[in-house]
């Protein structure tokens, strides 16, 4: 998580407010719970998002991924290319991911 706040304050001036609550028991068949303590229209939008995901999307690298790119265009910042690195578990048989920023 140290590089995902990192971008963050980079990126964003200032740590975000987002928490990763639980995982429900049916994970990964429901996505993760998340939760923020801002009411910024920006990340209650982009945390909405997520609850609204479903197959591979669930994951929480794609999770990550999802609400990185999503906040990156509601704060109008350039995607970084690192998050298209793949992240499909089944593909890398059982090797280490690549990390994503």
């Amino acid at each position: 998580q140290s590089w995902i706040k990192s971008f963050a304050n980079q990126c964003f001036n200032y740590p975000l407010p987002i928490t990763l609550v639980c995982f429900q028991e049916t994970y990964p068949s429901t996505p993760p719970v998340w939760f923020s303590e801002s009411e910024d229209p920006n990340i209650t939008n982009a945390l909405s998002l997520l609850s609204e995901t479903s197959g591979l999307d669930n994951h929480l690298l794609h999770q990550v991924k999802i609400l990185l790119k999503r906040l990156c265009v509601s704060f109008s910042l350039p995607v970084p290319p690192e998050i298209n690195v793949q992240c499909n578990t089944d593909q890398n048989k059982g090797k280490p991911l690549a990390p994503l920023i």
